[in-house]
């Protein structure tokens, strides 16, 4: 009798455990502040990543679509200056743009959340991430 509650305990523990990660990658990865004024304060001071001074423009652009591609976001339009990719997933339309500017790109923002104006941190923050990789920098 005694290892059967032994037993019970440890599968709620083990399910527990597994319910509280669930949670902890879900807001990881789609953790995001609402409001049209929070979205021109991230605007105002977006996420950069800094472009080596080796880097032909074509390679910038190839970097930046990448990016995207690699998270699964849909590239909706390119140049070398500018990369706009855009992600449609639960109830957000994420959409950001990449855009070259005075030796870094900037990782701009126009997504929503459930049809409000929102700022999905985890998502632009992995971009971040992987945007440095494919620029050959150190994360």
């Amino acid at each position: 009798m005694k290892s059967d509650r032994t037993e019970t305990t440890s599968r709620m523990s083990l399910l527990m455990w597994l319910v509280g990660i669930l949670c902890a990658v879900e807001l990881t990865g789609c953790f995001a502040t609402a409001g049209s004024d929070v979205v021109m304060k991230y605007n105002q001071t977006p996420l950069t990543v800094s472009i080596p001074s080796h880097l032909t423009p074509k390679q910038i652009e190839e970097a930046m679509v990448r990016t995207l591609v690699g998270r699964e976001w849909h590239v909706e339009s390119q140049s070398p200056q500018e990369v706009v990719g855009t992600l449609n997933h639960s109830s957000y339309q994420a959409r950001a743009t990449l855009k070259v500017e005075n030796g870094v790109i900037k990782i701009l923002n126009e997504s929503t959340y459930k049809g409000k104006p929102a700022v999905p941190e985890g998502w632009l923050e992995n971009l971040q991430l992987d945007l440095k990789k494919h620029l050959g920098q150190p994360t």
